[in-house]
Formats: structure tokens, sequence, C-alpha cells
């Protein structure tokens, strides 16, 4: 939903960056919004409300779809689709609601496997399964998306449900995999003094694949983060969280692997 710049919390949600890598691809895309929701698009950034940005009321692409920076070229013949709408509404008070929609629908080709992983159910001329490393897998998600923007406080939240590609321990093979995941973010946003302050805490799961890592990896993970984001003056940022994470990942290398873990971060930021 947001940029860096705009997102607090320090990383992308692990649900929906499982969808492309960073959120980046090489697209092209056509976008639309009324003169009026432009305008509350602009508004929501122009408060500090930490708005989604402006990427229209409706969109429509085709993009790559091995996300950016990727060493393996679209090989197969069809891109990916995409198509999103969101709706921000300006409610009685001043207060602002968006809500929001998207999906999208390709072809995703492996390309960091290990060796010996096959692609469950592709068979050769000889009736055996290939190698997984550069099968094609389906890679298709429906997302929804709401967020009650903090005067001062507010939440935000998204979740997504699909199929990809995904490791399997037992056959040392990756599948096609139902996978679904999200998260809510609950914020507060408040001026002391000349500063703002933007407390959060955000609860995240998700289960499925993750098609850009070795294997595509499976994942089972649940983590709690909380912190403050302080921004002096504009336009510096200072943050504190500190996160507890349960992570469970299977790859051919390292078919069961269970963490636990405590992280305390500080991130200092300049905005330009």
């Amino acid at each position: 939903m947001q940029s860096s710049q705009n997102r607090i919390p320090l990383d992308r949600s692990d649900p929906i960056n499982s969808a492309i890598k960073n959120e980046r691809d090489l697209m092209m895309s056509f976008y639309y919004a009324p003169q009026k929701k432009k305008e509350i698009f602009s508004d929501l950034v122009k408060k500090g409300l930490k708005g989604s940005g402006n990427y229209g009321m409706l969109g429509v692409g085709v993009y790559n779809g091995q996300t950016a920076n990727s060493i393996v070229p679209e090989n197969n013949a069809s891109l990916h689709t995409v198509l999103h709408f969101s709706n921000p509404v300006r409610l009685n008070g001043g207060q602002y609601l968006e809500y929001s929609f998207h999906g999208y629908l390709g072809k995703y080709q492996t390309s960091s496997v290990t060796d010996g992983v096959t692609a469950s159910g592709q068979l050769d001329d000889q009736g055996k399964e290939i190698s997984a490393n550069g099968a094609f897998f389906d890679d298709a998600r429906a997302a929804v998306s709401l967020m009650f923007y903090p005067q001062p406080l507010g939440f935000q939240m998204e979740y997504n449900v699909g199929t990809g590609p995904e490791y399997d321990w037992q056959s040392n093979a990756i599948k096609n995999e139902f996978l679904h995941g999200g998260y809510i973010t609950l914020m507060g946003n408040f001026m002391v003094g000349s500063a703002k302050i933007y407390p959060f805490t955000r609860l995240q799961y998700y289960k499925g694949g993750k098609k850009f890592e070795l294997d595509a990896r499976e994942y089972d993970m649940a983590e709690v983060e909380i912190g403050t984001e302080w921004s002096p003056f504009f336009p510096f940022e200072i943050q504190v969280t500190y996160s507890y994470a349960k992570r469970y990942y299977s790859d051919a290398q390292n078919p069961v692997n269970n963490n636990t873990g405590h992280l305390l971060r500080f991130q200092f930021q300049v905005n330009y």
C-alpha cells in the first residue's frame, strides 16, 4: 500500500511482499482518478497521515512478473496482468477512510533452485518430473486493503489469498499451493509541540511460499511489532521498533527450520 517514506513500520509486510519482491517490477500501467479523488490523495500526504499515494482510483497494467533486477528474463509468452481499485472517502468530521481491491494473474519461472528439486506434476517426454529450475508455475493473488487514517487514532490492514510455487520437503519438489496472510497496524498521530509522533503496533501472519527465494521456500510465520516514529521537524524522522517473531521455513538445504527471536532496531531517515 505504501512506500517506505509513508509506511510507519520499517519493513514491508511478509504476506504482501511475498507477491512481488520489494514490490517493484518492470511495468506498463494506466491509472485514473477523478479530480475530487486526486485532491483527497494529495490531502492525505500533506496532512502527514501516511497516505497511500496517488496510484489512481482505477489501475490496470501488465508487468514482467520475475520481480525487479532479476537475472531471469521473461521467457513465457504472457505477462502478468494486474487490476487495482482504491477509493478514498472523506467522512464527517474530517476523517478519511480508504478501501482497496487488488489482484494479479500470471506465470512465474523459478530460478533459484537446489539440484535435485523437481517441479511436481510437470513431466518430461519420458514421464519423469522435470527439474524445478526454470519451470513455470501459476502465480495469482487477490487482496483487500482498508485504511482508517489516524486523526489521532487509526488502523491499516491488508489481506491476500492466492496460489503460487511452494517447496514441499516430503517430496523434495516445488508445487503450486494455496497461500494466504495479512497484517493489521494500529497507529496514532500526535503533535507534541512542533514534533510529530506516530506510535504503532503491527500484527502479521503468512503461510505459503516465497517464490523468489531458494526453492520457493515454504513459510509459516507470525510476528508482533511495536514502535514509534518521531519527526522533530521536516524532513527528519527517527524510529525505534521492537519485534517478536516465530518463523518456520523449509527448503531443500534446510527442510525443517524453526526460529523464534527478538529484534530491537533504530532508524534515522531524511525525506526529500
